[in-house]
């Protein structure tokens, strides 16, 4: 008897793969505790428990606050004078939260609080943590039948500080960037920022501060949209959110997308000593450019 081939044991094997594995899509069961339609539906999966994680970022000093909650890697130390605490989320919406802050002699309540800490950062108190105990008061449900479940307190020591440590914060009118790009870690280059001259308003002919990032392999001068132009502005100890919005005018928008190269939304994160990570997100015909630099301010 003749010996099967290799490649018709080959389409044998995908054959009977295929079949199998139609066949499941079609009788084997959905396994997601969150789908109804599943068989290891579970309407508690996920809500045994409360949420104790409030977030914390610096205070909106009575601007208005962005759109949503501007989603920063969590950090207790603030350079600020005012912080605003918010619950955590995916709690029931019943859920009853009231805020410790120090030695106050009353709590205060509500889903989210801004306090202006001010007085107290001026009387001494930088370089120093406060306390602040969140309590959250949860209804008993069919999900989380135990007391003790729906009264949970947390405390958390939030620091605040005077060190400056934004990449941007420098002593010159300028700062030095040496790194790489995280998809290209071989090729090592430096970045500087530069601030407005006269040939860059003639161009742009607008009002209000400027900064370029000059010097990346991809785009060589990067014009960083500046405080009129962003939309979400927000940022703690370690961690820098801007996005931009377009302007109406849609001959200006164009123009500022020339030199932005589309640039939408920039995170600086602050990874300790001088070590810094940028990502650039951009936005060109459709399409969504990321860009890692890993770096070191150098000046």
């Amino acid at each position: 008897m003749a010996k099967n081939h290799p490649l018709f044991s080959l389409l044998c094997f995908i054959l009977t793969f295929w079949l199998f594995a139609s066949g499941c899509r079609k009788d084997c069961p959905c396994q997601d505790p969150y789908n109804p339609d599943c068989e290891n539906y579970d309407p508690c999966y996920g809500k045994t428990r409360i949420n104790t994680n409030f977030r914390v970022r610096s205070g909106d000093n009575g601007f208005p606050p962005p759109e949503e909650w501007c989603d920063l890697i969590p950090c207790d130390t603030l350079r600020a004078s005012s912080a605003r605490f918010d619950m955590p989320i995916n709690n029931p919406s019943n859920s009853v939260y009231s805020w410790q802050v120090g030695t106050e002699p009353s709590s205060r309540t509500g889903k989210a609080i801004e306090i202006d800490f001010s007085d107290y950062l001026d009387a001494g108190n930088y370089e120093k943590q406060i306390p602040i105990t969140l309590t959250i008061r949860t209804p008993l449900n069919s999900c989380m039948t135990n007391p003790e479940d729906t009264f949970i307190k947390v405390k958390r020591e939030i620091f605040f500080t005077q060190k400056k440590h934004h990449p941007f914060i420098s002593d010159s009118s300028f700062s030095i960037f040496e790194g790489y790009l995280i998809d290209n870690p071989n090729e090592v280059f430096r970045v500087r920022t530069a601030g407005d001259n006269e040939e860059w308003f003639r161009k742009l002919r607008t009002f209000g501060n400027r900064r370029f990032l000059i010097g990346f392999p991809f785009a060589d001068t990067i014009l960083m949209p500046w405080d009129i132009f962003v939309k979400n502005q927000c940022g703690n100890f370690k961690h820098w959110r801007e996005v931009t919005i377009s302007y109406q005018n849609p001959q200006m928008f164009v123009l500022l997308n020339e030199y932005s190269h589309g640039l939408m939304q920039q995170d600086y994160y602050y990874l300790g000593g001088k070590d810094y990570l940028f990502r650039l997100e951009f936005h060109n015909q459709g399409k969504v450019f990321i860009r890692n630099f890993r770096c070191k301010k150098i000046q």
